[in-house]
Parts: structure tokens; sequence; C-alpha cells
């Protein structure tokens, strides 16, 4: 009886088992921009429609932006028209369900990517109404942070009646981001980039953060992740890379600025307009009403059909198109629109109209700002015009001189304040060379009335006019002398070298002449000043050798030809580095025909030094390492009281080493 139960119900459990639909027994489906959701009935429909949502979002790339084309259905009913990008929430992505299935157990859900549904932006399921299901929705790791996501999102912006809160939402944010929700890592990184824009937070370690936000989503392959790096990256190539990278990962801002990046020659590239073209046209591929379709735009000729691309832009609410059409139609409002959409061009063309010196300041101050991020900085120009002349304005140039999307009018007045004030190498060896200065001592030079006044950092970027191919480097020559002084050389193979040991130090003088070699002309830049020379290091006292003349040096010394290199970091007049020195022994026989016991030298430590105008000085340590031959010194006949004494090498048997630490001054002049 027991077998027929078992035999009964393993009949039922198949039967059941074949009225299961494959796509809910496998979650596959065949139709095309399909996917398939599964939830507990304790969980509901909605959970079941979330993970098909995400699937489904997947399957049609991270980056895909949904279009919604405006139209009108048979009976009359208008459609959505909106360009959203694709999230797992039901309310911006277009679908439909086309199959479900409920056992005993689970709801099963298949659903279809379908752009031409109607959106209603204000109907929610009754589950994703209230907050605490998207709580619940957050903490599953099935749905990879998408609801922290859309939490974060309702407290930055007060929906659903809750009170702003960007502390609350930033920590959404993080847990959507480190859940696997890519767009999460994004806004964390952006709000805490306002928030450091408004005083809430300052400093590097807020900045910091926000960049490894940025780098996370470039990482983990979201395009908008790697624009936003690139906005806060001041090394040329590496944010012309992040923009290549986004571009890639189908950002339709970063093709857009990559286009101009060639087209203008910048970022060490040659000016590649072909190239340009196409990165703008990728550009609008990717998002019809985004930059790239602007600046095509901005190319048309025919005035007229400008103006109706512009406004056709302007209207889909693109903050660059509102700008050009309002500085073109002479149209406040239009410029206004753009101002509110964060224009750093919008920004600076309605500050040009303002007569107000404190609203014009607060408007330029907000495009100096925007723009240095991405490819404007005029209104930090006009902001060096509008304090000039005052430590103000030099900050000001500094920033437009040394962004990317620099502006030669900035190099060109940071120029006539001193040579070295130029913080752009390129562009300012251009404009020495055009006015063909002789000074170039003056480009050497710190500019210490103005360098406190920026801060700045010096980007060394090539001009938006100028194509740029190499950096040239930078050469200065030397002449210096040392004095200083060198520990008590021990020779201990020498046999009785203790009895005229002097426990005192000994003096040393060094000349060298050397080359300073750099590759960026600019206040921080590393270096490397290879040289030559000649020393001269006592060895020990000869007063009770024999044949030694009271009027002649009573010290024996090693005079050695020296070769050798620094090589450090150049902060203005401010040098810090390591040395290494090599000297041998120039004459076999020293002071008063003795033998000379030391063969060569090898000296490594490091200094510091500092010049001004042509003028140098440095002090340095260097532990050096002696390569001296053993011998005797034998007593001969008696003197003065003394026993005379004489040195006999024994230059047939191995060499010997010793240490010493040398302390050196050095003086001289840089030309």
């Amino acid at each position: 009886m027991k077998k027929i139960f078992l035999f009964f119900g393993l009949v039922v459990n198949l039967a059941f088992a074949s009225s299961v639909p494959q796509w809910a027994k496998s979650g596959i489906c065949n139709e095309k921009d399909c996917a398939v959701g599964e939830a507990s009935k304790k969980e509901g429909e909605a959970s079941a429609l979330a993970r098909a949502l995400k699937s489904l979002r997947l399957s049609l790339g991270t980056s895909v932006q949904a279009n919604y084309e405006e139209r009108v259905n048979s009976e009359g009913e208008s459609k959505a028209s909106a360009q959203t990008k694709i999230y797992a929430s039901m309310q911006n992505i277009g679908y439909k369900v086309i199959d479900r299935f409920i056992d005993d157990k689970k709801i099963y859900i298949k659903i279809q990517y379908e752009p031409t549904k109607k959106i209603l932006p204000n109907e929610e399921i009754g589950e994703f109404s209230i907050i605490s299901n998207f709580e619940k929705l957050c903490k599953s790791r099935d749905l990879d942070g998408y609801y922290c996501v859309s939490l974060g999102k309702k407290y930055e912006n007060g929906e659903n009646d809750l009170a702003k809160n960007d502390t609350i939402a930033l920590k959404y944010y993080e847990q959507g981001c480190k859940m696997g929700t890519l767009e999460g890592c994004v806004y964390a990184g952006n709000l805490l980039q306002q928030q450091n824009m408004q005083g809430v937070l300052k400093g590097e370690k807020s900045s910091q953060k926000a960049k490894q936000f940025f780098s996370k989503a470039c990482e983990g392959g979201l395009g908008l992740g790697c624009e936003r790096l690139a906005s806060m990256e001041s090394e040329p190539t590496l944010r012309r890379d992040l923009y290549k990278k986004g571009c890639l990962l189908d950002d339709a801002l970063s093709c857009a600025i990559l286009g101009e990046i060639y087209e203008f020659g910048l970022a060490h590239l040659s000016k590649n307009p072909i190239t340009a073209e196409v990165a703008y046209e990728d550009s609008k591929g990717i998002d019809k009403n985004g930059d790239g379709a602007v600046i095509l735009a901005s190319k048309i000729k025919d005035k007229s059909r400008r103006i109706r691309e512009y406004k056709k832009l302007c209207e889909a609410h693109n903050a660059r198109a509102c700008a050009l059409l309002g500085q073109e139609e002479n149209n406040i409002t239009y410029l206004e629109k753009s101002s509110a959409l964060n224009s750093p061009r919008g920004l600076y063309f309605l500050a040009l109209k303002q007569e107000a010196r404190s609203t014009k300041s607060e408007l330029l101050k907000k495009s100096c700002l925007l723009g240095e991020a991405k490819d404007f900085t005029k209104g930090c120009v006009e902001l060096g015009n509008l304090y000039a002349p005052s430590k103000e304005s030099l900050e000001y140039y500094s920033i437009a001189c040394g962004s990317l999307f620099y502006a030669q009018e900035a190099c060109e007045k940071l120029y006539e304040i001193s040579p070295k004030a130029c913080n752009n190498e390129v562009v300012c060896e251009q404009i020495a060379n055009a006015r063909r200065t002789t000074t170039q001592v003056a480009q050497e030079n710190d500019y210490d009335t103005y360098a406190h006044a920026t801060k700045s950092k010096s980007r060394h970027t090539p001009n938006d006019e100028t194509a740029l191919s190499s950096l040239s480097p930078r050469f200065s020559l030397f002449l210096t002398a040392g004095f200083g002084a060198a520990d008590a050389i021990k020779l201990e193979n020498i046999k009785g070298y203790d009895e005229i040991q002097s426990s005192g130090a000994n003096f040393v003088f060094t000349l060298r002449f050397g080359s300073e070699m750099r590759l960026l002309h600019k206040k921080f830049t590393p270096y490397i000043a290879p040289y030559i020379g000649i020393s001269s290091t006592d060895i020990f006292d000869i007063s009770n050798f024999s044949g030694v003349s009271s009027t002649r040096s009573k010290t024996l010394s090693m005079t050695a030809i020296n070769g050798g290199s620094q090589a450090g970091i150049k902060l203005g007049g401010l040098r810090v580095y390591g040395l290494i020195d090599y000297g041998y022994r120039l004459f076999s026989e020293g002071t008063q025909d003795i033998a000379v016991p030391i063969r060569s030298a090898l000296g490594i430590g490091g200094g510091i030094a500092y010049r001004f105008k042509v003028w140098v000085i440095s002090v340095e340590y260097l532990q050096a390492t002696y390569t001296y031959n053993g011998g005797e010194i034998k007593s001969n006949n008696r003197r003065n009281n003394y026993w005379s004494k004489n040195l006999e090498l024994n230059l047939n048997s191995s060499t010997h080493k010793t240490k010493s630490s040398i302390f050196l001054v050095n003086l001289g002049i840089a030309f």
C-alpha cells in the first residue's frame, strides 16, 4: 500500500511539473528583448516584476537609453514622449507583460521591452508606493541595490512626503553602489561634490571619496562614471583617456568632449577634425539631444537652420543649446534657462549682461567652477579681469591657463605679470618664442610675489588652437664649490695606522660643473643633474713622517676626479634630491711625495638646494665607501723626541674598504 501511495504521489508531481511552462522552469524566454522574474508569494508579484526588469535592463545594456517617440494611437490616446535612462523600476522603462504563472509557492512573470508603452509618471503599484517596501527591497541582494538608489533619490529630492535629507540619501546611494548598482556610485559622488561646492563638506578627503565612487562606476562599465571621474582629473592625458573610455561605454557627453579634444588638438594630440566629427556623431547617436548634437548644429552655416536646431535642442532642455541660442538671439530668457540648467556658457553670457558687479561676480564664479571641470574657462578669465590687479585675479587666470580647455588670453596675462607665473608649459613657450624674449633667467626664477596668491594646480596642457606633439626639455648649467668635513677615515688594514689616526674631522673640498635637465617648465617637476668635478680629501697627519718640510702642508690628501648625478624634485627655487658620486684617485703620491693609500671613493646620500636668480646654495650628506691598499707605517730614526715615520703600501695584495660620513656646503651659480 505504501508503494502505491508513493507511486501515485510521483505521478501527481510529474503531472503538475509538466504543467509548469518551460520559460518559468528555465528562466529563459525566446522572444526578443524578453526577461523572466520570479518571487515567492509572500514577496508578491511586484518583486517578481522588479527582478524581471533587472534582467531586462542588464540584457539591454547598462547605458542604453529608451527612446519614447511621441505619437497618438488609433483610440486618440497620447503616448509618452521622454528619453529616460533604463532603471529596474516600473516607472521609467517601457515594457509589457506577456505571460504569468503562479504555483503554490512562487509567482513567475515574463515581460518584453516595449518603448512605445504609455508611461504614467505618477502611478505606482501599491507595494512600491510605501517607503518601507522600498527599504525591504533595498535589502534584497538579488536586486543588486536598485531600490537603495531609488530610496536615495527620494530622500535627495524630498519625494513621497519625505523631508529632503542628503545624509540619508548618500547612505542609500553608497549602499546601492556597494551592492552593484553603478548609478548609485555616480549619485553618491555627485552629492559629495555638491556638498563640497556648497561648503557643507570641504577638503581633499571628500573629493577623494567622490573620485572613488566615480572610479568604481567607470570600472564597472558605466560611461557616466568615466565622464564624472574625468571632470576631477587634472592630468590631461589621463582625463583624455577617461573620456575615451566613457565614449566607448556609450556616454554621450564623453563623446562630445572627446570630439572637442581632437578638434582643437588638446591633451598631447594633434588636431584631427575627421576623428572629432566621428566623436560628435557618436555622441548624437547615443543622445540625439545631447552636446554632440549641439556642437554639430553650431557648425551649420545657414543661420536660420542653426537657430531652428538650437531651439529644438533647448526645448529638450540641453543647457549648451539654450546658451548658444540666447547669445545668438540676444535673448535673456534662454540664457536664464541655460543658467538654471548649470551651463557654464549660459552663466558666462548672462554675467556679461549684468550691471551690478556683485551679480556678475557670482555668475562668473559659478561659470568658472563648472566650466573648469568640462570644456569652458572664459568665466575664469572674465573673473580675473574683474578683480585685476589683485591676488584673486592671479588665481582665476591660473585656473583658466592651466585647464585642459584653457584660455590663451589667461596665459598671456600671466606671462605679462611674470614668465614664471604662466602655468602652461607649451603655451608659455609659444608666447616666449613669439615675443622673442631674451631673459631666460626670468623664466627660471620664482615669482615669490605671486606664488602664494595662486592655489590652483598647474595642468600644463596644450592650446585649443594649437596642436601639441611633444614637450621640450629644459636645461640649465651650474658651477659649484663645496666645503665640508668627513669623519676620521679608519684605514685598519694599514699596520701602525692607529698610532697616527686623528679623532677629529677631515677637511673636504669639491668643485663641480654640470647640467640640470627637466621636462616640464612648472613649479613642481622632477629633474636630473649629472656633473663632473674634482675633489680633495684629507686622510691623515704626516707631521712625523720622514722628509716632511715644515713649510708645506702636513696633511696627506687624496685628489680625485669625480663624476655623479643629482636626481630629485624641483619646487620653485627649492630642490630636494638624492645624490651618487664616484671619485677616482688622480695621483698615486700625495703631499710631500707620500703614497696615497686610497684608490677610489663612492658616496651615496642626498641634499637640499635653493636657487635665487643665478645663485645656488646647497647642503649635502653622503655616506662614502673608500677602497684602499693595505700596508704598514714604519718608524725610522728618532727626530724631535718622536720616531719619524714612513708609509709602505702593499700594492700586490687585495684592496680593503672603509666608510666615512661627509657633510658639505656648496655655493655656486646657475645659468
